[in-house]
């Protein structure tokens, strides 16, 4: 800026010229100092020399090189990924939990990891998300387990399956199996055995299900048997005995 100063005393150039410079100049300056402090992000002092060719990255985290993308005499450009580094001490386990379990999961629950390639091996973990959306092709939401991983003999990639600690005890419900209970006109039933070939039945009112069980809101009293197996064929029977009694009628 001293000669642009000199030539503007001698009229050679013009006061918007040395502005013009003496803003390049300030452009110049900070793009300086944004590199100072990129080198001085990584631990190196700008101020001292280093060997030639040779410059010292450092990590900002703890963990173990997983991926290295550049060789010697490779050009990088600024963006470019050279290491991944990865902390192993913690691994994320992404898996996916049915429509019909998502009641079961919550955040903080405790689950029980096994993996294909450690066979009979379990590992803890703790569930840190769950999903709050389904995927429309298997009905699925996403969801996160938090894992220590002492020995670093998990890692990234592998397949693996967790079970969650089932829920803190509700209510208690009465359920039957899903094959006693038996429907026609509308109406669910399902018969009670009431002597030697003798078979009650009982229509009911029905609540919930889960897996091959279903809820019995009203109908059923708890300790009553109802027929597991073999309903179908009593189902047959009641309707021959009933267009039996409706053609009796006619």
């Amino acid at each position: 800026m001293t000669r642009a100063g000199a030539l503007l005393a001698a009229r050679v150039t013009s006061q918007r010229a040395v502005e013009e410079a003496e803003g390049e100049l300030a452009v110049a300056e900070a793009e300086v100092e944004a590199a100072r402090a990129r080198v001085r992000a990584y631990g190196i002092d700008p101020a001292t020399p280093v060997e030639a060719g040779r410059v010292v990255l450092a990590s900002p985290i703890r963990g173990s090189v997983v991926t290295r993308s550049a060789h010697i005499g490779q050009w990088i450009e600024p963006g470019d990924a050279v290491l991944e580094v990865v902390d192993l001490d913690e691994l994320w386990l992404l898996g996916a939990i049915f429509e019909r379990d998502l009641r079961h999961a919550r955040a903080g629950q405790r689950a029980e990891i096994e993996v294909r390639a450690l066979p009979g091996e379990r590992f803890s973990g703790e569930v840190a998300h769950v999903g709050q959306t389904l995927a429309h092709g298997d009905r699925t939401a996403a969801l996160r387990v938090v894992l220590a991983n002492p020995g670093h003999r998990l890692r990234p990639g592998m397949f693996a399956t967790a079970r969650l600690e089932a829920p803190a005890a509700g209510p208690q419900v009465l359920a039957v199996p899903a094959a006693a209970v038996q429907e026609l006109d509308e109406r669910h039933f399902v018969f009670v055995p009431a002597g030697e070939g003798v078979f009650d039945v009982r229509s009911v009112r029905l609540g919930t299900r889960e897996a091959d069980w279903v809820e019995v809101i009203e109908g059923l009293a708890a300790g009553e048997q109802v027929v597991a197996s073999g309903g179908l064929l009593l189902r047959g029977q009641l309707l021959r005995s009933t267009l039996g009694e409706e053609e009796g009628e006619e």
